[in-house]
């Protein structure tokens, strides 16, 4: 146990990633700025133009896959280092057409709020006792 714990405070391996971690917030903190400054700018086209601005809407999914990619790094469920030591993401952050959020949100809101319980899953069983016989 101990020369675990050795081995790894000694390793320089641990010490490079811990650097590449500090780094990596640094960037993710510029980056949570950069985003702010495109919301507020297609917030501003949509207002005044009346649609989003095409390249920002693309450079705002190309930013967010990059900040997760930071983010997975920085939890250790990656050892894949985002750019620079990687290409620059491209698009599709959630992997969803356009639009497909807005219909899913419109969906919900047509169907009513479910309980906390149905969400979770501990709702009762469709065909148990408890079942709602008018469903």
């Amino acid at each position: 146990m101990a020369n675990d714990f050795r081995d790894s405070v000694t390793s320089v391996d641990t010490w490079i990633r811990g650097l590449f971690m500090l780094l990596f917030a640094i960037i993710f903190s510029v980056a949570k700025v950069v985003m702010g400054c495109v919301i507020f700018i297609q917030f501003l086209f949509k207002l005044f133009a009346g649609d989003p601005n095409d390249r920002l809407m693309e450079f705002g999914d190309d930013l967010s896959v990059f900040m997760f990619q930071i983010l997975q790094f920085q939890t250790f469920n990656t050892e894949m280092k985002p750019f620079p030591f990687a290409p620059w993401p491209e698009g599709d952050a959630a992997g969803l057409d356009d639009g497909e959020v807005i219909d899913q949100v419109s969906e919900a809101e047509d169907t009513g709020p479910a309980s906390a319980a149905d969400q979770r899953g501990d709702g009762p069983e469709e065909d148990g006792p408890d079942a709602d016989p008018r469903m």
